[in-house]
């Protein structure tokens, strides 16, 4: 019998939480980590979400890829704009090279999924998606059965905000849920290639970093904010040794994110050095916002 992998995206977290528990405590994650091999992988240019997933998963650069960003500018005027999803990705995946072979996948939130292709086996797809009205899953029929257990499928939340009380409420009810559907998934299909990448994690640390990392430039102690990250952690950390439970014992797992998270201390604005230098010269001023 085949051995399954197992593979869980962490979106954003840095090496120093996984390896080091900076400021977080781990008891799942540790074990895997500390009977494993460990790397220090280099992201992609630019090292943000989309597309360094999809180059992980391709093993294609974004300019291979023709993939930057999550907002691409379109040619010829750079206040249009329009959002990536998987059509304009070419090349298959290590989940399409699986199917290919015979295995079976499942693949959950890895973007950019959306809109959903045929794979040999499931896909949810991921934060790209617009909302749960449209058709996000593979197959078509698996959407009706996540939302009759666990409700209308939650894709992303609102996390630049100042209101940080709902920020935190809207989190948690959105990954409670995505690991609540993919526990249901290891349980209930046959796969044995699974890819479950949680974007929330990104979401905590963009709203929750500064009341975390005593090294951030704006760092604030607080009462409630100051043990979000740590007890969401906990959160992930309990729901793998919960699953780990779930599968054959001999399953690999690699834990694997995308780029890190660490307090940012500043900004280089480079059409306006450019500008300023004398190498840009522009048609028309831009008008200042506010």
């Amino acid at each position: 019998m085949r051995r399954k992998l197992f593979v869980l995206g962490l979106d954003s977290a840095p090496p120093r939480i996984i390896y080091d528990e900076y400021g977080v405590e781990l008891k799942a994650l540790k074990e895997v980590v500390g009977g494993s091999a460990r790397y220090l992988m280099r992201s992609c240019h630019p090292p943000i979400t989309i597309p360094a997933w999809i180059s992980m998963f391709t093993g294609k650069t974004p300019g291979e890829l023709g993939v930057y960003g999550f907002r691409h500018r379109k040619p010829g005027d750079v206040r249009e704009s329009y959002i990536v999803n998987s059509s304009y990705v070419k090349f298959r995946a290590i989940w399409d090279e699986a199917g290919r072979a015979g295995l079976r996948v499942g693949v959950v939130g890895v973007p950019p999924t959306y809109p959903p292709r045929p794979v040999h086996g499931f896909l949810i797809s991921d934060f790209t998606t617009p909302g749960p009205d449209k058709a996000y899953t593979f197959p078509p029929w698996l959407k009706r059965e996540v939302e009759s257990k666990f409700g209308p499928y939650i894709f992303d939340i609102l996390y630049r905000s100042h209101e940080k009380g709902k920020v935190l409420k809207e989190l948690m009810e959105m990954t409670k849920q995505h690991l609540e559907v993919v526990k249901h998934l290891i349980k209930s299909k046959d796969w044995d290639l699974m890819i479950y990448v949680e974007v929330g994690l990104d979401r905590l640390h963009h709203a929750f970093w500064r009341y975390f990392d005593k090294e951030h430039p704006r760092y604030e102690e607080h009462s409630e904010y100051s043990r979000v990250i740590p007890e969401y952690y906990k959160l992930i950390d309990d729901w793998l040794s919960e699953v780990r439970e779930l599968m054959p014992r001999d399953t690999a797992i690699v834990v694997v994110s995308d780029h890190g998270t660490k307090a940012m201390k500043g900004a280089f604005v480079i059409n306006q050095w450019l500008e300023e230098k004398g190498y840009l010269k522009l048609k028309e001023k831009p008008k200042r916002q506010g």
